[in-house]
């Protein structure tokens, strides 16, 4: 199973595997820790060279304009469930809302006690997102994974809670629909945070992008809502890849 940590003391063997295939050094490092998986490194890379080589075999990104590297993680990650074993990356998210980065606290002092480095970690927009966007341009650098959560402003209320609820008579429509003021409001934060994920893009970083959290859940105010708005938001999305 893979566990999404790397000994630091086992680098990959080959080394210019970390030009073509950067972000996947977190498996190839923890493959590497006997002859025996070394072997199925090697196997691994060359089904995987495979896939780039014939762009039938593999999957296709939403986005057209996706770059390699994103077709290269997309590729690994639908690879996992059919592995015979190291099947399993792990994580750890390191800020909250208020609480930016618990990076040390939690990964920095896991690699201290075991000398292993956890490979993807979560990090959150809605308070310093400075911090946070430092902290995983490293840890990407590192040979990491980076997942990306928001808590977002309530763009009916005007306010800066992101636990609160949609207004009586409005609904998640608005969001997508121009010629309201809930419609600029959002328009203007995803303008925002697009500026953030340009930071990313300018680091030749792949985030793995995943706004609206828990929304199974009836505290935020894009909670337990109707299903097709949701669908028609998330894809209306796409205004972060064209402000981009």
């Amino acid at each position: 199973m893979l566990k999404g940590r790397f000994k630091q003391r086992n680098p990959p063997p080959l080394p210019f595997l970390k030009k073509h295939f950067n972000i996947l050094m977190v498996p190839i490092r923890m493959l590497t820790a006997s002859k025996k998986n070394v072997i199925s490194s090697a196997i691994f890379l060359l089904l995987f060279s495979l896939l780039l080589t014939f762009p039938s075999l593999c999957l296709a990104a939403a986005n057209p304009n996706a770059t390699g590297i994103t077709t290269q993680i997309l590729n690994c990650l639908e690879s996992l469930p059919n592995r015979t074993n190291n099947r399993v990356i792990s994580g750890q998210h390191i800020g909250w809302w208020v609480y930016t980065d618990h990076y040390d606290e939690f990964v920095t002092k896991l690699h201290a006690d075991t000398g292993y480095w956890i490979s993807l970690i979560g990090i959150e927009f809605g308070h310093d997102d400075n911090v946070a966007r430092d902290r995983a341009i490293e840890h990407w650098n590192n040979g990491g994974l980076v997942t990306v959560t928001w808590h977002m402003d309530n763009p009916f209320t005007g306010t800066s809670r992101s636990i609160s609820e949609i207004p009586a008579g409005h609904s998640l429509s608005e969001l997508y629909t121009p010629g309201n003021a809930a419609y600029n409001a959002w328009r203007e934060a995803l303008g925002r945070k697009a500026n953030w994920l340009k930071d990313f893009q300018n680091n030749n970083m792949v985030v793995l992008w995943r706004p609206f959290h828990e929304m199974n859940g009836n505290w935020f105010w894009w909670g337990r809502q109707d299903k097709e708005q949701f669908i028609a938001l998330w894809r209306d999305m796409s205004y972060l890849r064209a402000g981009a």
